[in-house]
């Protein structure tokens, strides 16, 4: 039961926003012209941003403290900004990234091109400043890389597919189909026009409504609902290596054996949670529009709320909105609150947007908390002159971003509750104490890596571990998660903690520090020097 009515929880949220911008199409008319309307939908800003355009965009952290700060370090004031060039007709867009990240600058280039992803190498410094480990970040490989890294993926084929329809001011077919299919489960008696604007108002009862009628549609029309998923995942498709017509087989298949909720199932879910959503639309061009969707969840294990309030008005020459997310949730002993205010504005050929944003937490039973706020601008222009010189890639100066990624990427992620071995310089470590996945993180015993690595472990009352070689002198200290690397006080973001007596130690750390390597292959830590 729990399942099923998280499904219709879930559900129930995704149409509310999905409707949101249905809507808009709407005229003072029968449904029927409403689904008409939708299927000649079009954009109201210049067609020219989704052809040759030319942006730049700056985030700011404006707020870094509470346990974030003890674990990443003091990210506040730091800064991410992007001059993008974006030249569709030639399948091109390059982005140049510079950052601040605790006082350092770092600027690399990335491209899209075709169904690559391009990017120099000056990317990685900027993921070893971010603590990023999912590839080989160590400085010397960063000296020795080639110049260029890049990712093959034919989903990126998508975007300049979607951005090309943009140009025509529409909104892809699929998403069309899918506001058409969802307007006609929304009973008449639910619009009405009022004041030159068509309104749609659902209460709580009204959601439960049309959720049945929108679940039941899809069990009834699911020839057409699977054609409908399926346009909407044609990537996915292609990348479970199987047809067309055996996926949307699968959809069919599995909408013939689903067993639907009861209207009563679904009344349900206003047990713990209600909603409610207000939209109304101007009948005529460039109107004022108005939208608010709220969520109040009351349950034993969360309560909180949910808001998001909007509003826009304009054509192509003047089109300007807001919008507001707020949200409040306390779940078991954590609270969590959240906020955004966004503008934006288009005005012919020239847009520009600004946001504000914090989000706080707390868990009161350990009293950890952390606060962080950022603030954002952007503004690009329509540059019809625009050209974009794409970088030749070759054996010597590039190399496939694939070969960086760790072997964890290409094999099932173990979960906390598997039994991991640990391999050193090609054996196999036994441990009394088996490395164990701790909040994400891959905790081992350390003198048993430090003296297979050939270093000497040594524990000083009441909560040092030492390790030391020829070169190098490393302390950590239980729960700490400041540490001391050959005299330099160092932070990281997982805190080496004690089990049957024996000191456990984030294994990437402790290698990296020694100057190994670490994988994870399957169920098994592998360390090599």
């Amino acid at each position: 039961m729990k399942r099923k009515t998280l499904f219709i929880t879930l559900l129930t949220t995704i149409f509310c926003l999905s409707i949101v911008f249905a809507t808009n199409a709407m005229q003072p008319t029968a449904k029927d012209l409403v689904v008409a309307k939708i299927k000649n939908l079009e954009l109201p800003i210049n067609e020219g941003f989704y052809d040759k355009a030319r942006g730049d965009m700056t985030l700011e952290v404006t707020k870094f403290d509470g346990v974030v700060k003890e674990q990443l370090g003091d990210l506040e004031n730091s800064s991410i900004s992007l001059l993008v060039k974006e030249d569709v007709p030639n399948n091109i867009i390059k982005m140049q990234l510079n950052t601040i990240i605790k006082e350092k600058k770092n600027s690399s280039d990335l491209y899209l091109v075709d169904n690559k992803m391009i990017m120099t190498k000056d990317i990685l410094y900027l993921l070893k400043e971010l603590g990023i480990n999912d590839v080989e970040t160590d400085t010397n490989f960063i000296k020795n890389a080639p110049k260029y890294l890049y990712i093959t993926d034919q989903s990126f084929k998508n975007i300049w597919d979607q951005l090309k329809v943009y140009q025509q001011q529409q909104i892809p077919d699929e998403y069309k189909k899918l506001l058409i299919f969802m307007v006609e489960t929304i009973p008449d008696k639910y619009f009405s026009i009022s004041s030159g604007k068509v309104v749609l108002e659902l209460d709580q009862q009204g959601i439960e409504e049309v959720i049945y009628n929108l679940v039941n549609k899809a069990k009834n029309e699911k020839e057409r609902f699977a054609d409908i998923i399926l346009g909407l995942n044609t990537y996915s498709t292609m990348q479970a290596e199987i047809s067309e017509d055996e996926m949307r087989q699968q959809v069919i298949n599995g909408l013939e054996q689903a067993t639907m909720p009861t209207k009563e199932e679904i009344h349900q879910i206003s047990n713990f949670v209600t909603m409610d959503l207000l939209y109304e639309a101007s009948i005529l061009p460039g109107g004022a529009n108005n939208y608010e969707f709220n969520i109040d969840v009351e349950s034993p294990e969360v309560t909180g709320t949910l808001a998001l309030t909007g509003n826009y008005a304009g054509k192509e020459d003047n089109l300007k909105g807001t919008y507001n997310i707020t949200g409040n949730f306390d779940v078991a002993s954590a609270k969590l609150n959240f906020e955004a205010d966004c503008d934006f504005s288009y005005a012919g050929k020239v847009a520009n947007s600004n946001t504000i944003a914090s989000i706080y937490g707390k868990d009161t039973s350990s009293d950890q908390w952390f606060d962080i706020g950022f603030k954002s601008s952007s503004s690009s222009e329509v540059d019809k002159n625009l050209t974009i010189k794409k970088p030749t890639l070759t054996a010597d100066n590039s190399m496939d971003m694939s070969e960086l990624i760790n072997q964890t990427q290409l094999s099932p992620a173990p979960t906390p509750q598997d039994s991991l071995s640990l391999v050193v310089n090609g054996e196999l470590v036994k441990t009394d104490i088996l490395p164990v996945i701790k909040q994400g993180r891959t905790y081992v015993p350390v003198r048993f890596v430090s003296e297979a690595l050939d270093c000497d472990v040594q524990w000083n009352e009441p909560n040092e571990v030492k390790i030391s070689s020829n070169d190098k002198a490393i302390s950590m200290y239980i729960n700490k998660f400041t540490y001391t690397g050959n005299g330099l006080q160092k932070k990281m973001d997982a805190a080496p903690y004690k089990n049957g007596g024996r000191t456990m130690v984030p294994v990437r750390f402790i290698a990296q520090e020694l100057g190994a390597k670490v994988q994870m292959i399957g169920n098994t830590v592998v360390i090599s020097k």
